[in-house]
């Protein structure tokens, strides 16, 4: 009797716990599957990051040799700009040293008239003087 109360109170529990322990294994597979929807979305969501990284690394290389190109043009336009301006400067010097030359023969070609007029009007003042003696 009291036995035969335990054995019934012992068959319930165990029926209680046999269904608990089945719910308990449909959540847990439930919760399983979730998480497994959950982590492939998640690996997806890595997947797509990953190739949004690497497109944007592409474009910083591409950026970085557009880069280069243009620091290579600017020091070439530069060389260009320098030789230019050293040009210029050998030709202006080159037209003074001219002017300085030009000046210098004039100066050389008056000073060579001024002696030949000098030996000139000095031949005539000794032929004029011979010419009254």
């Amino acid at each position: 009797s009291e036995v035969g109360s335990l054995r019934g109170d012992m068959n319930t529990f165990k029926q209680t716990m046999h269904s608990e322990m089945g719910s308990l294994r449909e959540d847990m597979t439930e919760m399983n599957h979730n998480l497994q929807s959950e982590i492939g979305s998640v690996r997806h969501e890595v997947t797509s990051l990953n190739h949004e990284v690497t497109s944007l690394n592409h474009e910083v290389t591409s950026l970085n040799h557009e880069v280069t190109s243009l620091n290579h043009e600017v020091t070439s336009l530069k060389h260009t700009v320098d030789t230019g301006f050293s040009d210029v400067k050998r030709l202006l010097h080159g037209i003074g040293m001219q002017f300085e030359q030009t000046n210098a023969l004039r100066i050389s070609d008056v000073e060579s008239l001024t002696s030949r007029v000098n030996e000139v009007e000095k031949d005539v003042y000794e032929l004029k003087k011979r010419k009254n003696d």
